[in-house]
């Protein structure tokens, strides 16, 4: 054996401890539970007229969460004329930009799981 196929045996092995182990396989679970989730609880919202709305309903109070930043695109752009699909783009570049762990965490707290 050469050193090469040796170390492509050891890659594999460690490959299967590393991915495979179930603490990751259940923190990568939570994670897609966690953005399918944060998709289905904004975009069913982004249904609503009052979405984008000011006031003090479910949806008007998730989109004041979409950070400033990704509402000033989004009241600003004028590329897109179709508001479902501008309002859609605001939500998943919303979602994509956020770390594993806050995607978690605000998950949680808007399904009433940890406050």
């Amino acid at each position: 054996m050469t050193a090469l196929s040796n170390i492509r045996k050891a890659y594999k092995k460690l490959q299967y401890i590393v991915f495979d182990d179930k603490s990751i396989l259940k923190k990568e679970i939570a994670g897609w539970e966690a953005i399918y989730g944060l998709l289905e609880i904004f975009v069913k919202a982004s249904k609503s007229d009052s979405f984008i709305a000011s006031g003090n309903n479910l949806e008007s109070r998730l989109y004041k969460i979409i950070s400033t930043s990704h509402r000033k695109v989004f009241e600003d752009i004028e590329k897109y004329k179709n508001d479902e699909y501008k309002t859609l783009q605001l939500i998943v570049d919303f979602i994509s930009g956020m770390t594993d762990r806050y995607a978690i965490r605000l998950f949680q707290e808007l399904k009433g799981i940890k406050i």
